[in-house]
């Protein structure tokens, strides 16, 4: 009798651990409906040429251009050496690459791949 309660249990135990399984991967599927469903919304409403838009658009711009430089130490670079030059136009290394693509949000806006940084 014991025995049979002590399965009983542990079918129960087991379902309960699927049914949080489920739950939580449905719960990621409506998560992930609504933040790609909020895109749609601003492809659709948000990109109509308003004053809005264009507010929108130029402060996207300034925060995403890069006005100076510093170096290690936090230092204002004013003039590029050659070194520096050749260090910023050098052949980068996959490490680097795949570092910058796993450290980008997998939200943002697709690349010229047509793809944004969760594909990959």
């Amino acid at each position: 009798m014991e025995q049979n309660q002590d399965s009983t249990n542990e079918l129960c135990v087991r379902k309960y651990h699927e049914a949080r399984e489920n739950l939580s991967k449905v719960l990621k599927q409506e998560e992930d409906y609504w933040k790609q469903r909020a895109k749609t919304h601003w492809l659709r409403d948000g990109d109509a040429n308003t004053k809005f838009f264009h507010a929108i658009a130029s402060t996207r711009k300034k925060k995403n251009s890069i006005t100076k430089l510093s170096n290690a130490e936090g230092d204002m670079i004013q003039e590029q050496s050659e070194e520096d030059n050749h260090n910023l136009t050098k052949e980068f290394m996959f490490e680097e690459f795949k570092e910058a693509v796993f450290s980008m949000h997998s939200d943002k806006a697709p690349g010229p791949d047509g793809m944004n940084p969760a594909f990959y």
